[in-house]
């Protein structure tokens, strides 16, 4: 049986109550940033190194992280390398928030998961997900306490 796969997830929050998402560059789908934890590294560190590699910053502050992992199941049939070696992810979601003046910068990013990035709603987050994560969207929002129903 294949294991789950250590992930962070990244939700950004500004001012007016809107998180960032990224439309990934294989599919018209949009996500939060989320990455790998390596070996050796802690969640926190993933979390800096993966913003960096997707968002092109790494300039935020970390303001809650859920005690529990999220974990989902890939769907059967998923045609993505990852798909091949585990089973699906087991996730710590961290909220966050970029200091000052700082952003996403994907002319910056190390790597080009993401073709753009927007500010929505926490629902619209939920809506645009692909089918097989919305469960685990809406479990993490309303556990940061950002979806209304």
């Amino acid at each position: 049986m294949l294991p789950y796969r250590s992930c962070v997830v990244g939700v950004f929050l500004n001012e007016i109550g809107h998180v960032l998402v990224g439309r990934r560059k294989e599919e018209a789908m949009w996500q939060f940033p989320q990455g790998g934890v390596e070996i050796g590294e802690t969640e926190e560190e993933a979390l800096y190194r993966e913003m960096k590699e997707e968002l092109g910053c790494s300039e935020f502050l970390i303001i809650q992280k859920l005690d529990n992992l999220v974990s989902y199941d890939f769907p059967v049939g998923l045609n993505r390398p990852i798909a091949k070696k585990y089973k699906g992810q087991e996730q710590r979601w961290f909220l966050c928030q970029f200091r000052d003046s700082f952003g996403p910068q994907l002319d910056c990013a190390l790597d080009d998961e993401f073709v753009e990035t927007r500010w929505v709603t926490p629902e619209e987050a939920v809506r645009d997900v692909v089918d097989w994560k919305k469960n685990v969207y809406q479990n993490a929002l309303h556990q940061f306490k950002l979806l209304r129903v």
